[in-house]
Parts: C-alpha cells; structure tokens; sequence
C-alpha cells in the first residue's frame, strides 16, 4: 500500500508508514510541484449552488452510478461555450463524490501525462480528477497525447476523468468516439426553453415577460444561462421589458441587415399575396411591421386588408433558415425568411 505524507495543506507522496495517512481526505486539491517532485496541495472546496435547473442533477446521479459500477476508470467529455453549464455540472459531479468520501484533484497546469499517472497512482482510492477548460491548458496535441495512457485507465487504481472544452475541434480525434478513453460525452448547446421558463417562474419578478425572454431565446442559436440570469436581473432592477432590457447587456444577436422573403399565412395555412415582398433590414430592431394583404371575396372583387405585427408577436426564430416567425393576435402568421442575393461578377457576364 501507497501512503502519503501531510505537511500544512499539502500532501506528499511517502515512501513509509510513517506518512499515517492512506489516501486523499474529501476535498479538492491542486497538484504543484516541487524540487521533490509532484505533490496534492488541498484548496477550496465548491460551494453547492441554488436550485439546479434541466438535467443536471439526473446526469449527476447516472455519471456518478456508473463510476461506481463499472471496474475500470471512467471518461467524461462536457463541451460547449462558456456559461452553458458544463462546468457547473462537473462542480456537481464533485461534490456529490465528496460526500461519498471521494476526493477531487483539479488539474490547472500541462502536466505531462507519465508524470500525472505516477501521482495519481499513488492512490489507493478513487479520485474526480478535473480538467476545466482542457483544450487551453493542453493546447497542443503533444499535450494532450501525453495523457492518453492516464485516459485509458489501464492502472490498477480507478478514477472518474471530467473533461471541460470549450471546442471539440481542438481536441485530438484519439479523444473522440473512444468510449475506452471518454465513456460519456454530453454537449451544451444552448438552454431550452422549459429551462428557461422554470428558471423565470422561480427568480423573475415581471412574470408577463417570460414569453418575449423565451422569443429572445429563440433568435440566438446557442442561449446560455449567463444570458439569461444577466437579462432576468436586468428587468427585475428596473421593472422594464425584455427589448428594453437587453439593449445594453452584451448580449449580441446577430445585427447583420439582411434581406427577407415575406410570407403571411392565416390561422388554416391559408397563404396571401403581400404589398411588398421583401424587407431589408434587421428584424429584431423593428418593433412594428405594417403588412397589406390582398383579401379577395366570392365575388372576386379585391380590397386590401393592413395587418399589424410587433415585435412581441415574435414566436420562433429558425437559425437553420434563419427564418423569423410571428403570429399576432388575430392568428395571422408572418414569415420573414433570409435570402441569399445572388452576386453578379464581371467574368460571369462575359
């Protein structure tokens, strides 16, 4: 059996039974080095956080259990752009493990991975080790090959490898769809919308905005929760809507002025011809679109019908389209949906 020795907060690897100590208490510690080699130094535990919103406490639990089921160390790879909870979840996962007395060592240095292998292998427990933001600490692929081994889990001892990154393309491909090395890999893209509306009821005090914050939502492809925690204390300190709220907050939509197929449709999918065709600007500033439509009676006389909509109107906006929906109060349906003008060179008209 390995022991370690206990100087202060810091834990050493010792060489007898005089160190007393068989293994990392609960907690999290760091590794630094010294003349003498590697060595744990216990920081800050995390602080367990409010109410936890979506999936987490589910994957926490199923993370956690199939640690503890399977015989050999477990990889897990969370990806997504920061604020997106990732990294909350990791805290989580930690601890959770801590309470059933596993420690946490949180690696915030490129140790190479023989070195990393040597101290972890110290221990005769199992271990959270945490790589947060792994692909700017190890931002090469000889780094990050270096650690493969450690991955593999081909040691006696058993941990759970939670990986942060905030691009998979930066990752080596000997990471990816290799359940040996990274058993589970669960990607951030953005909260949805029942996150979004739970999180409202409990922390905004305007609850008439929870739908025009749910129609911001939609017009970014990946909203995460830093936007809207921001977005729900900025209305809550000035009791002003969503629109109002968002102006100075950095929270950027996409502001490119673009032009739009308008499309209106009534509440049967029935489609009518527009006064105008195309609008050319940016949706989201425009708070009113003043729209006529060509309504034709059963005696084929024509008159034309002004049908208003408002940027509260907003329902849903498609990113893969870029395609903005909205639907007023009288059931009619805009579509404005981005096209792509055709650019005209000087060869191809020779």
């Amino acid at each position: 059996m390995s022991y370690l020795m206990q100087s202060g907060d810091k834990f050493y690897p010792a060489a007898s039974k005089e160190a007393l100590l068989d293994g990392l208490p609960p907690g999290n510690f760091v590794i630094e080095a010294s003349m003498a080699g590697l060595y744990f130094k216990r920081v800050e535990s995390f602080q367990p956080d409010g109410k936890v919103y979506g999936n987490l406490n589910v994957w926490t639990e199923r993370i956690l259990q199939t640690f503890e089921d399977r015989k050999v160390s477990t990889g897990i790879l969370l990806a997504g752009e920061k604020g997106s909870g990732k990294s909350l979840l990791g805290r989580m996962i930690s601890l959770k493990a801590n309470k059933q007395n596993i420690p946490t060592v949180l690696i915030n240095a490129a140790f190479d991975g023989s070195n990393l292998e040597s101290l972890l292998g110290e221990l005769n427990q199992p271990v959270v080790v945490f790589f947060d933001e792994f692909d700017k600490i190890y931002n090469d692929n000889d780094k990050q090959q270096s650690i493969l081994s450690l991955l593999d889990g081909t040691a006696s001892n058993k941990h759970l490898f939670i990986i942060t990154c905030n691009d998979t393309w930066r990752l080596s491909h000997y990471l990816l769809n290799r359940p040996g090395r990274i058993f589970y890999f669960i990607e951030f893209d953005g909260i949805k919308e029942d996150f979004i509306r739970e999180y409202c009821e409990d922390n905004l005090k305007n609850k008439s905005e929870i739908d025009n914050i749910v129609n911001i939502s939609n017009i970014f492809e990946k909203f995460n929760f830093d936007m809207l925690k921001s977005l729900v204390e900025e209305i809550n300190r000035y009791n002003e809507p969503a629109l109002k709220a968002i102006e100075l907050l950095n929270i950027i939509p996409n502001k490119e002025k673009n032009t739009y197929k308008i499309t209106v449709t009534d509440s049967k999918g029935k489609e009518y011809k527009t006064d105008s065709t195309e609008f050319s600007g940016t949706p989201f500033e425009q708070e009113r679109f003043y729209i006529e439509i060509e309504i034709v009676d059963k005696d084929g006389e024509i008159t034309w019908k002004e049908i208003d909509f408002f940027i509260s109107d907003l329902k849903k906006f498609d990113p893969a389209s870029k395609s903005f929906i909205y639907v007023n109060s009288d059931g009619y349906c805009l579509t404005l949906k981005s096209v792509q003008k055709q650019t005209i060179s000087w060869l191809d008209a020779m």
